[in-house]
């Protein structure tokens, strides 16, 4: 198994995933929180079926949430050169400047999770199973709001994509 920086391009445009379409009662992820709640200002995306607990983002909280967990996965994977990851072939990279880098990977992700989403849901899901398997290499995984979110992010997206009227066979 293998794990790689997943680019500030791909974490903004998951973070960025319009989901309006998929509302539902049960599991009802990106709903707006009113005025006055707890987590004003932020959307709901289902529960961690780990912890139980509510998971309450937004888009910028988010973002650092994916990308902490796929380092994460490269500090599991690769814990002697994590962090040559954020750094061009040939260029020098150590654990002490790497905090610059990552402060910056998360600005440029922040930038186009800002951008409008015309992604279409196949590619989405494309990215998003892309972006589990880079961050899923470290014991916290399972845990992660990260996991969940973006399993939530999946499962709706297969509904949209997958109609329930199809799947019924008739014996006609």
């Amino acid at each position: 198994m293998s794990a790689f920086l997943v680019s500030p391009k791909q974490i903004g445009m998951i973070a960025r995933h319009k989901q309006e379409s998929m509302y539902s009662t049960r599991s009802n992820p990106r709903r707006e929180l009113r005025e006055g709640h707890e987590h004003y200002g932020k959307l709901i995306f289902g529960s961690n079926s780990y912890t139980g607990k509510g998971m309450y983002y937004n888009e910028e909280e988010l973002v650092e949430l994916l990308i902490k967990e796929n380092i994460a996965s490269l500090q599991a994977r690769y814990p002697d050169m994590w962090f040559t990851f954020f750094f061009p072939p040939g260029e020098e990279g150590s654990e002490e400047n790497i905090k610059d880098r990552i402060r910056s990977h998360i600005v440029e992700a922040k930038a186009y999770a800002k951008l409008p989403d015309l992604t279409k849901p196949i590619d989405m899901l494309g990215y998003i199973k892309c972006y589990q398997y880079q961050s899923c290499k470290h014991e916290g995984w399972f845990k992660s709001d990260a996991h969940w979110i973006t399993n939530h992010y999946i499962q709706n997206i297969y509904n949209e994509l997958v109609p329930c009227e199809t799947w019924e066979v008739s014996n006609g």
